[in-house]
């Protein structure tokens, strides 16, 4: 077992308090149904407004809580949970949070009949920025963890009941712990195969490792990686899309451009592709830091979905066929919130509809509240972090700003 993975630690209580406060929101951009389509075409040029530093400032939850459609319902799961920022359901139903800078797993316990979670057990502790987390899904280790921190992913045995924790893949595969330390993770369920987002270690610049900036292919055993995509700054999930084997991923783009530049975005992600950092964006876009600099490129790819720029997509889940007709074959995107614009935008979770199987290129609000007034900064309570579907087809949402964890349960039939 790694030395610094350890099992086990004492319980930790957590606390759910009452949120009664109904909010008046900011602006239209918070408003829930709030319909987005940003194109390529459509995007200014570069610096056309300046490069802003408004970070939000962080005020105490209180009685605020998250505001969701009519006839959704929303409750508080726990609270105290410090930088929760992964969430998994487990085949078993056993929900884990990933407490990123304490570097911790926690299964939530004493889990009542409303779903509010009483206590939290450490499973894990002593791991370096943990955060893309899955379960095996087949083969003799079906139901054992794989786990990725800044250096590495691991195995850990939760299923099969062994007590080695096993590396995967060598030291140092993914270059220097610089930049963009949270390593993203996903594995395909129909062979086993894992991918893993290494994320830049700047914001703009040329000549990184060529892990950088990639999706990373590997075989079950961790063995034979290879770049399965490039020119991605910074892809924080990855998700496979039901009953397609397509897989999807969420990316925060680069800073520095202005406020509508440059778009995050939601796309399915082919073996192959190119998406431009740090040479291109959006497409055949040139930096233009780079333009007598840049190798000879074909135009990158465009992707599927753009997100008003800086809004910080964190992570992404497919919605089940539980939910009511018109949310089927969507997926929710949790939009962590702005620092680089002078008009904020983000704090939120987001639907991004699909049309015949492929997304039609919009999103619309869904989960709001957690941001309350203000914009020179912006006044927060929670930013989104992480999602996740219980087995009853409510979603999860996890805040690593207010360290809470909420429950949105879909109306009936």
């Amino acid at each position: 077992m790694p030395n610094r993975l350890l099992w086990g630690a004492p319980a930790l209580m957590l606390l759910a308090l009452p949120a009664l406060a109904v909010d008046t929101l900011p602006g239209a951009d918070q408003a829930i149904g709030q319909q987005f389509h940003i194109t390529a075409d459509s995007l200014p040029a570069p610096g056309a407004t300046p490069s802003a530093d408004n970070t939000p400032n962080a005020i105490p939850r209180g009685t605020h809580e998250p505001i969701v459609p009519d006839g959704f319902t929303v409750r508080l799961v726990a609270a105290g949970l410090p930088d929760p920022r992964r969430l998994i359901v487990r085949d078993d139903g056993a929900v884990l949070v990933v407490e990123q800078q304490p570097g911790s797993i926690v299964q939530l316990t004493g889990i009542d009949s409303n779903g509010t979670a009483h206590q939290g057990e450490v499973l894990l502790r002593g791991i370096p920025n943990p955060f893309g987390v899955a379960t095996v899904p087949l083969g003799n280790l079906k139901g054992d963890l794989l786990l990725a921190d800044q250096d590495e992913v691991y195995r850990v045995p939760l299923a099969t009941g062994n007590t080695k924790i096993v590396q995967l893949i060598p030291d140092g595969l993914f270059g220097p712990p610089r930049g963009h330390i949270t390593r993203s993770l996903a594995i395909d369920p129909g062979n086993g195969d894992f991918y893993v987002g290494v994320g830049s270690m700047a914001n703009l610049e040329a000549g990184e490792p060529p892990m950088k900036a990639t999706i990373q292919k590997f075989n079950p055993d961790g063995k034979n990686p290879t770049t399965f995509a490039s020119g991605m700054r910074n892809v924080t999930a990855m998700a496979f899309q039901p009953g397609t084997n397509a897989l999807y991923a969420v990316t925060m783009e680069r800073d520095g451009m202005g406020d509508e530049l440059v778009p995050d975005y939601f796309t399915k992600v082919e073996q192959g592709d190119n998406f431009g950092w740090p040479y291109q964006y959006t497409g055949g876009n040139v930096q233009p830091e780079f333009r007598d600099k840049a190798p000879k490129l074909a135009a990158a790819k465009v992707p599927d979905v753009l997100f008003e720029a800086h809004s910080a997509p964190l992570d992404l889940a497919f919605i089940p066929d539980s939910w009511p007709a018109q949310y089927r074959g969507d997926a929710v995107v949790a939009l962590h919130g702005s620092w680089n614009a002078g008009q904020p935008r983000g704090y939120k979770v987001v639907i991004v509809h699909f049309k015949d199987g492929t997304p039609d290129g919009s999103y619309e609000n869904f989960m709001t509240g957690f941001w309350v007034s203000g914009s020179s900064p912006a006044e927060v309570w929670g930013r989104p972090a992480a999602l996740a579907f219980d087995r009853d087809g409510s979603l999860l949402v996890a805040d690593d700003l207010g360290s809470t964890i909420w429950r949105v349960v879909p109306p009936k039939g």
